[in-house]
């Protein structure tokens, strides 16, 4: 098993077993972009919301991950029961890149009379591009077989489940994501693979109404990629 060493002091293991990494991009206000985790919050809203942004960690660091995302989603449904939404990203950490595009469909079960609390499951498909710069890789072994020249690609799919409860003053929602844990062969073998990972996101909120103008809404996001230990907030370290 080699070691292949990055300038962003970031590892990766090239042997006889599948590279398992934490591909899902991470933002720092998770409570404003829960639908970029949570395919059953499309549609959720009374109006089509948008979001975009940009986000670099750990600044002054060579290859820190690097993310840039916008999205859509609202209601077409007179009843407010039916949601689409779309999402575009790209994730760069290191020498490895991800571009994609999340396509989501929800539907919203009124709960109460009132229609003020719903229950909504989501479903989302994937389509990427992910990419990795063996020319910007460090190693011990210079003209090792089992790396690749230049820059390669590949493309894949996959898809993202979740459910929603919203309410006035509320709102839970737990999301599987990555659920095929699908595989990009980047050297034409089985040796190595760099495969994703399946991600489980639990959030949830309150708001305090303190009066009339002001108000305190407390989130937490639980995020757990498979072979990690659980992290919450944005404390979840990337894996590679």
């Amino acid at each position: 098993m080699k070691k292949i060493f990055l300038a962003a002091a970031l590892l990766f293991v090239v042997a006889t077993e599948t590279l398992q990494a934490q591909q899902i991009f991470q933002l720092s206000q998770y409570m404003l972009n829960d639908f970029a985790y949570n395919p059953a919050v499309a549609g959720s809203r009374d109006n089509f919301i948008t979001k975009a942004g940009f986000r670099k960690q750990w600044t002054g660091i060579e290859g820190a991950p690097t993310t840039v995302y916008a999205g859509i989603h609202g209601n077409l449904s007179q009843k407010k029961s039916a949601g689409i939404g779309a999402l575009l990203f790209s994730d760069v950490t290191g020498p490895t890149r991800r571009l994609g595009v999340q396509l989501a469909y929800a539907y919203h079960l009124p709960l109460n009379l009132e229609g003020t609390t719903t229950l909504g499951f989501g479903i989302s498909g994937i389509l990427g591009q992910a990419a990795i710069n063996f020319s910007d890789l460090v190693i011990d072994d210079a003209g090792d077989p089992q790396l690749g020249n230049g820059s390669q690609s590949k493309f894949g799919g996959d898809a993202n489940f979740g459910v929603y409860l919203r309410s006035t003053n509320y709102s839970v929602g737990l999301a599987a994501n990555q659920l095929f844990a699908s595989k990009f062969n980047f050297l034409g073998n089985d040796e190595a693979n760099i495969q994703n990972a399946r991600h489980f996101y639990l959030m949830g909120n309150y708001r305090f109404d303190l009066n009339e103008k002001f108000g305190l809404e407390p989130g937490l996001l639980l995020k757990i990629g498979q072979g990690a230990n659980p992290h919450g907030g944005n404390q979840c370290p990337r894996y590679l």
